[in-house]
């Protein structure tokens, strides 16, 4: 996946998450309801991972906290990748995930 999302940005590909991030953050002081938007789409993305680790057999406990920590290291290499124009911080990010998953 990692790898997938360091190759997007290389070719200067569009990441419908990097914009809703960016509207999120610029709206949470201009517009409540497109903030309120953009932090339903977030909290169901984050579920995503939760449902993965449930069905891994993690409890619910550990498997927000996994989600959560995983969501938060990829979204935020991604940001920063394309903030630099470069890929490295994500695959940087590749051997602290496998810890996570285990």
């Amino acid at each position: 996946m990692i790898n997938g999302l360091a190759n997007h940005l290389l070719d200067n590909q569009h990441f419908a998450s990097l914009t809703l991030s960016m509207i999120g953050i610029e709206s949470a002081y201009l517009d409540p309801s497109i903030h309120e938007k953009c932090k339903e789409i977030y909290i169901s993305w984050q579920q995503l991972y939760v449902d993965q680790f449930l069905k891994f057999g993690y409890e619910k406990e550990e498997a927000v906290e996994r989600a959560q920590s995983i969501f938060g290291i990829i979204h935020g290499a991604l940001i920063s990748s394309w903030i630099k124009q470069s890929n490295e911080d994500l695959l940087l990010v590749k051997n602290t995930l496998k810890y996570l998953m285990k």
